[in-house]
């Protein structure tokens, strides 16, 4: 058994797992059963060296990026909250008829922007992004959620509204 069968497996790092089946990482792929109920395997080779890049590349690991479009509500609301707390990024903007490999492997689930790529870990979705920035970088200036928990529940309730609003407008 190969150590990706086993996501609880946290012996290895992500850059070891993936050097040591480099070779046979199509078969690491799931399957999916085509129309005859055959299982077809899903050949993921750009994929497999876009994250091998990623994993090799220890320099950065702190290094933070955002994977946006300058038009959308919801990746102006990241670019906000770390412009707000004071941490230095790297926009990477995104032509959305034409999706990057980088946002198709980081947000495999909605292959939507916004992104925040944290090292070597990839945030999904603006609001979960903005609970992360907070958590994850609670030593820089500002606060974005207050420190009480009905203050938390307040703010995440009114930013769920305006996401329902804006997806509405937008015909979503």
């Amino acid at each position: 058994m190969s150590t990706f069968a086993n996501p609880i497996n946290r012996e290895s790092s992500a850059s070891h797992r993936i050097h040591q089946n480099r070779e046979n990482f199509s078969t690491i792929i799931p399957t999916h059963k085509n129309r005859d109920n055959f299982s077809t395997r899903i050949p993921r080779q750009r994929v497999f060296w876009l994250y091998l890049a990623m994993a090799e590349n220890h320099g950065e690991a702190q290094k933070v990026r955002l994977l946006c479009f300058w038009e959308s509500p919801f990746s102006q609301r990241v670019d906000i909250a770390l412009s707000l707390k004071g941490i230095q990024y790297e926009k990477l903007p995104e032509d959305l008829p034409q999706k990057s490999p980088l946002l198709l492997a980081s947000n495999p689930v909605y292959k939507k922007i916004p992104v925040l790529l944290h090292g070597h870990r990839a945030i999904c979705e603006s609001s979960i992004i903005i609970q992360y920035i907070d958590e994850a970088f609670d030593g820089h200036q500002n606060r974005l959620l207050p420190a009480d928990a009905y203050g938390r529940a307040t703010a995440r309730f009114w930013a769920d509204f305006v996401d329902k609003k804006v997806q509405e407008s937008y015909g979503s």
